[in-house]
């Protein structure tokens, strides 16, 4: 055994230089030579699997029959045999970078492995990953494998040396081979494939440099390559090679140190045409570009876009603040007028009781003058009787000032003005409580509010409006729920409905002085809602203006009467700020009812 793997290594020891696995296998599948190539690949060391059965290291090779058939066909019948990568991947599972299994084209061959004849098999195991995923250039490998078969199968009888197994490896390879001489890069040898891709014949290179033929701008840097190559025994490099009609093509090359047959030191050099793949690398770098391009452009218009966008932005907030800013001074407008309009009808309210206050208290200083005198007089009868001195001329002028004074009727008027005093002085309070709860001091936050209260104090401070011209009814629901709401808001808005309606009604009853309208005012408490109606027996609203009576500045009053603020305002407290509802029911002629649902505080 030892004698005959002697020889083995021999005979293939030129296989070791090849950047291809290469494997001698016995009939038994014992392992008699595995190159260097495959070492690096597998992690596998020649003294750890050579002697030894190939299923050692790979227990599943002959699980799959194919593969039992095609080495039958190799050992049995001396035929040749290609496994496609695009039919069996792999013919041992070799990983690549980051751990993905390598795509193989393996070629298996018969060859004598002793004098006395016997059978073997060589192995021939190329990496074929990149060629397939990049230029997919081998899919003519199954179309052209019976005719390789067939050319294996007559070589068979002449591959009885390792000149001949080298030759027939080479010269059947696509990729271009060549040995070149160092450092002067001479053509040693070069295959079929080189010929056929260059366009020279093998008379014209041999003997020739290989660096006329590298494109000028890439020499310098191919020649750098090639000097760190001899020093580190391998290397690899893509360049421009010039064909014979004058073209260049692009190829990729792998090189590895080696001897020739003097035993100098020469390059074994692979190169592989990439020039498609170049050319889709240019289109990919033309159409990056493109993008590029394309990206800058449209950034810029974003860019401008965004700017304007942002001018745009500013342009709204500034409109919307000012709208804000507006609305915010119509709502003040709105307040004053409502408190001019209130001041004057407050005054003349409180008018009233003041005069007969004043009235009263003029009349009861006069009678207590005269009670005054009428007393003096009494105590002058007291202090005469007391002394026992005559006391007739003292009761005479008693009954003289009692005459003057009329005690009589001081005695019915005095508690008739007290009475009178003591009700004006009432219902000057009550006017001015109604007042300081209808106008509660500005907050931003609600608070809980008694609607029926409210509404009671709006009538009150309102009296003057509609007093002339209606008679006020109200259905107030006792146990109503307090109201989580912006109470100077609702004031506000019952105020501006009640006005309205006192409106309304004068526009059929005139100054009221023959015939009064009527405003009913309700509340009640139905599912999760309060709802208020303000209800009037005016002239209802034409159906022509029905959809625009919410809308701002929209009145149907006379100049200087009305703003068109006042039903729009109420609109946008009650739906926006409160988030409830505000609608009404007309009929022309009969009157108008508004309706106004606020939502309870959720629990």
């Amino acid at each position: 055994m030892i004698t005959e793997n002697t020889n083995i290594q021999e005979r293939f020891k030129i296989l070791d230089s090849l950047p291809l696995g290469e494997i001698v296998l016995r009939k038994d599948l014992v392992v008699l030579f595995w190159n260097h190539c495959l070492e690096e690949w597998s992690g596998i060391k020649k003294n750890k699997i050579e002697g030894k059965k190939i299923t050692e290291h790979y227990p599943d090779l002959l699980k799959f029959p194919f593969l039992q058939e095609q080495l039958k066909t190799v050992f049995e019948d001396g035929g040749s045999v290609i496994l496609s990568a695009q039919l069996h991947k792999y013919f041992l599972p070799i990983l690549g970078p980051y751990g993905k299994m390598r795509m193989q084209e393996t070629t298996i061959i018969p060859v004598t492995i002793a004098d006395d004849k016997k059978m073997g098999a060589l192995i021939t195991i190329q990496d074929v990953t990149e060629q397939l995923h990049h230029l997919q250039e081998y899919r003519v490998i199954r179309e052209s494998a019976v005719a390789e078969a067939e050319e294996h199968k007559k070589a068979k009888k002449a591959l009885n040396s390792s000149e001949k197994l080298y030759k027939l490896i080479t010269e059947n390879a696509k990729d271009l081979i060549a040995l070149h001489s160092i450092p002067k890069l001479n053509y040693l040898y070069l295959n079929p494939s080189t010929e056929k891709v260059l366009g020279y014949s093998k008379e014209e290179l041999l003997g020739k440099s290989a660096i006329g033929l590298i494109h000028p701008k890439d020499r310098l840097r191919v020649l750098k390559a090639v000097t760190k190559g001899i020093i580190r025994g391998e290397g690899s490099e893509e360049f421009r090679y010039r064909k014979k009609d004058g073209s260049y093509i692009w190829v990729e090359v792998t090189g590895k140190l080696t001897k020739d047959e003097q035993g100098q030191r020469a390059g074994l050099i692979f190169s592989r045409d990439i020039t498609k793949r170049k050319k889709i690398e240019e289109e990919l770098h033309r159409y990056k570009k493109h993008l590029e391009e394309q990206v800058h452009e449209r950034t810029i218009e974003l860019t401008t876009a965004n700017e304007q966008l942002r001018r745009d932005i500013i342009e709204r907030k500034n409109a919307a603040e000012q709208r804000i800013q507006l609305e915010q001074q119509l709502q003040q407008s709105k307040k004053l007028e409502s408190i001019g309009t209130l001041a004057a009808g407050i005054a003349h309210e409180i008018n009233t009781p003041l005069q007969f206050i004043g009235d009263n208290s003029r009349f009861l200083s006069e009678i207590i003058e005269k009670l005054l005198t009428l007393i003096n007089t009494y105590r002058n009868l007291l202090s005469e009787c007391e002394h026992g001195e005559k006391t007739n001329n003292a009761i005479k002028k008693a009954k003289e000032s009692e005459q003057t004074v009329d005690l009589e009727y001081i005695t019915e008027e005095i508690p008739k003005a007290i009475s009178q005093t003591q009700e004006g002085l009432s219902r000057v309070t009550k006017i001015v409580n109604a007042m300081k709860d209808f106008s509660p001091m500005d907050t931003d936050e609600k608070i809980e509010a008694n609607i029926n209260k409210a509404i009671e104090n709006t009538i009150t401070v309102s009296r003057n409006e509609w007093k002339y011209v209606a008679e006020m009814k109200t259905d107030l629901t006792p146990s109503l729920p307090p109201i989580h709401c912006f109470l100077g808001d609702i004031n506000q808005v019952v105020m501006n409905l009640i006005v309205n309606a006192a409106h309304a009604i004068a526009n059929v009853v005139g100054d009221g002085s023959k015939d009064k309208g009527e405003i009913t005012i309700t509340t009640r408490h139905e599912n999760n809602s309060v709802i208020i109606t303000v209800a009037d027996t005016g002239t209802g609203i034409p159906e022509n203006i029905r959809d625009k009576i919410f809308d701002p500045f929209f009145t149907t009053k006379k100049i200087g009467k009305g703003t068109g603020q006042g039903l729009s305002m109420a609109y946008a407290s009650i739906v926006e700020k409160h988030k409830g509802k505000l609608i009404f029911d007309t009929k022309l002629g009969k009157g108008t009812t508004f309706i106004i649902e606020l939502p309870l505080k959720k629990k």
